[in-house]
């Protein structure tokens, strides 16, 4: 009984500082050739450099290469991390940030 107390005072707690955080609202892309509008939303933000995470098979099947395209085409930078695999350990995480902070990507 005193665990149950416990975890629902820790939710109760939680549910009151969820209303401090500040949310980034995402932005969703969608429709036909909607790859073709990543890059002006990234300029509107003046954001010229990203790393794509990504795995080696996406890459293989060619499935990221329309958005590469316009990417290139937007003139935006682009570092591929192409090591991620499903429920990545924390070693290919940090390779990853690493990646980021010297690419000094958004």
């Amino acid at each position: 009984m005193m665990k149950h107390t416990a975890y629902r005072l820790y939710q109760k707690a939680y549910k009151q500082l969820i209303y401090t955080i500040s949310w980034k609202e995402p932005y969703l892309v969608e429709g036909q050739h909607a790859v073709y509008k990543v890059p002006s939303y990234l300029q509107e933000r003046s954001i010229q450099r990203v790393l794509m995470v990504t795995d080696k098979e996406l890459r293989k099947l060619g499935l990221i290469d329309g958005l590469l395209y316009a990417l290139h085409e937007g003139n935006i930078q682009v570092t591929v991390y192409d090591d991620i695999t499903p429920n990545p350990t924390i070693p290919t995480i940090m390779k990853a940030y690493t990646l980021y902070k010297e690419q000094q990507a958004m």
